[in-house]
């Protein structure tokens, strides 16, 4: 899934490149779901984009926090700048998979290969991870584990408590 306003910079394009590089049998595997507005001069190739039978446009979604990103496996963010995204902190809150270039503080939310995938900005970068986990049930289900255990240890209350304590200390 992608949650986020569908542009270039946003990288909506990079997920179609990624798209159209897959094998058919790897393609005919998932569903893709977007959720955002559309961005000036996006319209015309993402509409066109959508008409393909997995491809999923679901509009504006208020509160994709709740209503999106749970319902996601895998959240994409194949953006070509970000400062700290809070669409991976929520997909992590739900144990989602995320697929990243590093830009910004991504990486700093992101651990490559243990919570999700950091990538470069490129059709092909994407195209690989996804295959790689469609095709390696033990690496999704493991990802999924990771998840779990991230957000208990990471996650609370308390210990954001504690550090905020320890900050101010």
């Amino acid at each position: 899934g992608f949650a986020s306003q569908i542009d270039e910079l946003k990288g909506w394009n990079i997920i179609k490149e990624a798209y159209n590089l897959m094998e058919h049998e790897i393609r005919s595997k998932v569903e893709f779901y977007f959720a955002g507005k559309i961005g000036e001069g996006s319209l015309d190739d993402f509409e066109k984009f959508c008409q393909n039978d997995n491809v999923n446009y679901v509009g504006y979604i208020e509160d994709a926090k709740e209503n999106f990103i749970p319902y996601l496996d895998i959240l994409l963010l194949p953006s070509r700048t970000e400062g700290l995204p809070m669409c991976l902190l929520e997909a992590m809150q739900y144990n989602v998979i995320i697929i990243a270039t590093n830009v910004g503080g991504v990486g700093e939310i992101v651990e490559d290969g243990v919570l999700g995938f950091l990538i470069e900005r490129s059709g092909n970068a994407l195209c690989d991870v996804l295959e790689k986990i469609i095709n390696d049930q033990l690496l999704f289900s493991r990802l999924k584990q990771n998840l779990k255990l991230s957000s208990k240890e990471n996650g609370s209350a308390r210990r954001m408590s504690k550090e905020y304590k320890m900050l101010y200390e």
